[in-house]
This record gives C-alpha cells, sequence and structure tokens, in this order.
C-alpha cells in the first residue's frame, strides 16, 4: 500500500513523469487452478502472463 500512495503522490505532483496502470486479476485459489489445468500448464501460464499483459498494454509514448 505504501507504494500505491507514493505513485499517487507522485502522479499528483508531477502528472507528466510518470505513467502507470493497475489491474486486478484473480485466479481463486491455487487448488482450483491446479485442478483445472494441471500443476506444469498453470505455472507455465501464470509464469507467461506478465510478458502477455506487456504485450496487450503497451505503454504510452
Amino acid at each position: 500500500m505504501i507504494t500505491l500512495e507514493w505513485l499517487k503522490a507522485l502522479h499528483e505532483r508531477h502528472p507528466n513523469a510518470l505513467h502507470f496502470g493497475l489491474m486486478h486479476v484473480c485466479f481463486h485459489n491455487k487448488r482450483q487452478l491446479g485442478q483445472a489445468y494441471g500443476a506444469r500448464d498453470a505455472t507455465k501460464m501464470l509464469s507467461d502472463l506478465p510478458a502477455m499483459l506487456r504485450q496487450s498494454y503497451p505503454r504510452p509514448t
């Protein structure tokens, strides 16, 4: 929470200095994820997620 408050304060003081966004991703619980996809596939999907999000939501220039 401290990081979020710091980013908010920075953005209020310098609105053009930093562009960021927040996204909430819900995976339910580990057991459901493992049962639905298997532990190996679930781990692969979770490790691929950051790159997929960066590709889908590029930083503004």
